[in-house]
């Protein structure tokens, strides 16, 4: 088997077996050849400017595509700094060549390759949580899927004024919001304007899908939300694909505004970060039924431990030794002598020490993210511990973290 990144020409293919493993249209195959030309020239998504990052496995001939994966490059968030992470999608392989590894040899030259261009972290949406921790990967951030009956929302008189946006209308404001909500989020993305590509396929006339802007009086954009009328029995409910909010003023103009559609919509469905409790930021709500519903939201690996050592933020002034266990990037497979002071790391040297704590790399990842409490860390069976509880609390504690992408 031959496991490489695609070539002029292998795209289309790539795209095939997409479709025909996920039995779906992912890709647009009516495009003329050249593809990968066309995409990249006339790009209207991240994934069209990215279309050739894809990893393939063959044959021996170097021509029989197996199975591939595809891979977008984001800018995101980490305590602060901003770094490269790979979001890995469209997995799949012939449904003729399953079992044979093509996905496994796709995952470890991606790693790799990854590691040396120079990537910080990686990250999916899994179909099995185990098959890809053979890989590093482990769960990273969850989400809240809010559902909201349209009549329990009393007393939010929200003093801002609310507009549809259409055809592109109104980029930088929703660039502003989206802003205000990702930044200090671990892993959210720092957007460019193509990842906005939602704003500008809404027609608001010919389709059931509309987007509007909360402004403040004094008209500073707010928030901003893209709902679509989704029938549900007799019923029909708004379900927000986008729903972003600057503060607590935003959020009750978006939840005031949509309590004026109480008389032919149920409910309303949006997503909100795990560490943001709605309930509490509401004025009033009447006893009508609020749910909210855990939904994980993807799998992380750090591609670069000692980058992101070299990164992380800290509790005040200390060290920690740190052994991290990766069988796929032999780079990370080493101890770290981490020192720091006032947050930031002064000093990360690797050599034969004697550890505070050893770890693989999928443990390592979510916990250096901020995906775990330290008490949740100290009864895990697949982390052995040899140092005091607060030694570790000033380098693995809970942070916000949210992968505001999908790939």
């Amino acid at each position: 088997m031959i496991t490489r990144k695609i070539k002029n020409g292998e795209l289309r293919r790539a795209f095939e077996i997409a479709n025909i493993s996920f039995e779906l249209e992912i890709h647009n195959l009516d495009i003329e050849d050249p593809i990968e030309e066309y995409l990249t020239k006339n790009p209207k998504t991240r994934f069209d400017l990215y279309c050739m990052e894809h990893w393939a496995s063959f044959l021996d001939d170097d021509s029989t595509m197996l199975g591939s994966i595809m891979v977008t490059p984001y800018e995101v968030y980490f305590d602060g700094n901003i770094c490269s992470m790979g979001g890995v999608g469209a997995v799949s392989t012939l449904p003729q060549y399953r079992g044979m590894g093509a996905v496994g040899s796709c995952m470890n030259k991606y790693l790799n390759d990854s590691y040396k261009s120079g990537f910080i972290f990686s990250s999916l949406f899994p179909f099995s949580r185990c098959f890809y921790q053979k890989f590093g990967y482990d769960i990273g951030s969850n989400i809240i899927v809010y559902s909201i009956d349209l009549r329990s929302i009393k007393k939010l008189k929200a003093k801002g004024t609310i507009e549809i946006l259409e055809n592109g209308k109104g980029l930088n404001d929703v660039k502003k919001v989206y802003e205000d909500f990702s930044l200090g989020y671990n892993l959210s993305s720092f957007r460019k304007d193509i990842d906005f590509n939602w704003l500008f396929d809404v027609n608001s006339a010919k389709q059931k899908k509309y987007v509007y802007l909360y402004k403040n009086i004094y008209g500073e954009p707010k928030a901003v939300m893209l709902f679509e009328k989704k029938a549900s029995g007799s019923s029909f409910n708004m379900e927000c694909s986008h729903f972003y909010f600057s503060d607590q003023e935003g959020l009750l103009g978006l939840l005031d505004f949509c309590a004026s559609f109480s008389t032919y919509y149920s409910k309303l469905y949006f997503k909100a970060p795990e560490n943001i409790n709605i309930p509490d930021m509401l004025n009033d709500i009447a006893l009508y039924p609020l749910e909210r519903n855990l939904h994980f939201n993807g799998m992380v690996r750090v591609i670069n431990v000692q980058k992101v050592l070299e990164m992380a933020q800290y509790c005040g002034t200390g060290s920690i030794i740190i052994k991290v266990n990766d069988d796929v990037i032999l780079e990370n497979n080493k101890i770290f002598n981490v020192t720091f002071k006032d947050k930031k790391a002064i000093s990360v040297l690797t050599g034969d020490y004697e550890w505070d704590i050893e770890l693989s790399i999928n443990d390592f990842s979510r916990f250096i993210l901020g995906t775990h409490h330290i008490n949740d860390i100290l009864f895990m069976d697949s982390v052995n511990i040899r140092c005091d509880f607060e030694k570790l609390s000033q380098v693995f504690y809970k942070k916000p973290i949210l992968i505001t992408e999908i790939f």
